[in-house]
């Protein structure tokens, strides 16, 4: 991508006044949107403003890994040398007053003489810092970038041939198709985004019947065995489904849009079989979200969803962690009538007994570098270190992770299921194309993520099916893939 599209496609992503970020194009770019017609706007103000917000946030944007600095305007941008802008930043001494001379470099082109008034003069001219012959420009206190007496200056085609040229020419298919119009990039996409927008939400109740059914086998089992061993159970069993002209399989739900109920967190679903409607659901009468139909909530529910999730209700019923935190704050806290009365007018949410609080990155690389496999072999380090059980925590140690393995196991054989299911669709396709498709969509599950990925594509199966079993196993909130960008 050429520094024009680069800088175009920032500028489409930073907020005007000052908006501040570091872009990963190819490289690290540190970029500083300033709300200025041009850059020859550049004054004290903005040089104040940018200094506080750059030494604000130091240690964050690692400066070490900048490549490049842009300093965008409305209708050009200046490239800067990130060794020549922080160490302004750690002198501690403002842009504009420093008066040094650097070097730039960029795109070969025609060059003549100009002085800095006549480049001013010209408002259909557009000052870019990118040529491969250097040349040189000086920041001196002044409103405008100073440029030494005459200088070497590229003279550009009007400001509006500049900005949409490249992006016609080299950056279309990226910034106008997929960023700015928000179109899909590929009909696979759109045939994709098209079915979300078509199909109902619905409750699905495999993941609570399965979970319910280990529960009450092993109950009286250690609370980190009965953990791991529940999941891998759910994730054995679960119904693999590949979507047609899916690539990147796994899904939480055996309906294209469907979402799990998780019993033990919170029996609420029985107050929705009765009829009885929560707080919140009371607000959305008239609204377009009250909808027609069976249902818990917004959600659909299928008449054989709806047995079996009530028959499962029951087992939980008393044991879940709504009834007992209720129960537990009741003995504890003096107030906490009022903080129900408060809950119930909706002063402030509810205390999410249901939704675990979520907010945590997991370590997706070591999944993706390691594989399961090598995560396994770490275990069988811990549990050989524990020695003998004597304690009780070292007997909790090794009951966790026992439970850890019993987890990652699960997600092993949820990744086979979904090879076997890719093979059993292989051998019914009657297009070639989709038949080798998922062929290799068999042989990646078979391979990730029990073993480390070696290709972007098996990299991203195992992200996915990573991440796809924590909200299988947790009804979270906030689980971020994280820095995608450097694992």
């Amino acid at each position: 991508m050429s520094n024009n599209a680069a800088a175009m496609r920032m500028r489409n992503n930073l907020k005007r006044d000052y908006g501040i970020k570091v872009f990963h194009i190819v490289r690290p770019i540190l970029c500083i949107r300033i709300p200025k017609a041009d850059v020859s706007g550049f004054d004290k103000v903005d040089s104040d403003i940018i200094y506080d917000c750059i030494h604000a946030n130091l240690e964050q944007m690692r400066p070490e890994e900048i490549r490049d600095v842009f300093i965008i305007s409305d209708s050009d941008y200046l490239l800067l040398s990130p060794d020549v802008f922080f160490s302004h930043i750690f002198k501690e001494s403002r842009i504009y007053e420093s008066g040094e001379i650097e070097t730039f470099e960029a795109e070969t082109c025609d060059w003549v003489e100009v002085t800095l008034d006549e480049l001013t003069n010209v408002e259909d001219q557009v000052y870019v810092a990118e040529a491969e012959e250097p040349f040189k420009v000086g920041i001196e206190e002044s409103i405008e970038l100073e440029i030494e007496e005459s200088i070497e200056v590229r003279i550009e085609e009007p400001v509006e041939s500049v900005i949409q040229e490249p992006v016609e020419e080299e950056a279309k298919e990226f910034l106008e198709i997929r960023e700015v119009t928000g179109a899909a990039s590929t009909p696979r996409v759109e045939k994709r985004y098209q079915a979300l927008l078509d199909n109902e939400p619905c409750i699905d109740s495999e993941r609570a019947v399965l979970y319910t059914q280990f529960m009450k086998d092993h109950w009286t089992e250690p609370r980190y065995l009965r953990a791991g061993g529940a999941l891998k159970h759910v994730l054995s069993n679960l119904t693999p489904k590949i979507w047609d002209d899916e690539l990147i399989v796994g899904n939480c739900s055996r309906y294209f849009k469907g979402t799990q109920v998780y019993p033990e967190y919170e029996c609420w679903m029985m107050e929705g079989f009765k009829k009885i409607k929560r707080e919140e659901e009371r607000y959305m009468e008239g609204t377009l979200q009250e909808k027609k139909g069976d249902r818990l909530g917004i959600y659909l529910i299928q008449p054989e969803d709806k047995e079996e999730i009530l028959e499962v209700a029951k087992f939980w019923e008393g044991k879940d962690w709504r009834s007992l935190a209720e129960k537990y704050l009741r003995e504890t806290k003096k107030d906490f009538d009022l903080v129900e009365k408060w809950m119930q007018q909706l002063v402030f949410l509810r205390f999410m007994f249901d939704v675990p609080e979520g907010r945590l990155i997991v370590d997706y690389q070591k999944i993706i570098d390691e594989g399961v496999e090598g995560i396994i072999k770490r275990i069988d380090g811990k549990i050989a270190g524990l020695g003998d059980l004597n304690t009780k925590e070292g007997f909790d140690k090794y009951n966790f992770y026992q439970g850890v393995r019993l987890a990652l196991e699960g997600l092993v054989a949820y990744a086979e299921n979904h090879a076997k299911e890719a093979k059993r669709l292989a051998g019914q396709c009657k297009d070639a194309t989709r038949k080798k498709e998922l062929l290799e969509i068999a042989e990646i599950c078979s391979k990730v993520p029990f073993k480390p990925a070696e290709t972007f594509r098996e990299a991203m199966q195992s992200f996915w099916f990573t991440h796809v079993v924590l909200f299988t196993e947790l009804n979270g909130r906030g689980i971020s893939p994280g820095r995608f960008d450097q694992y």
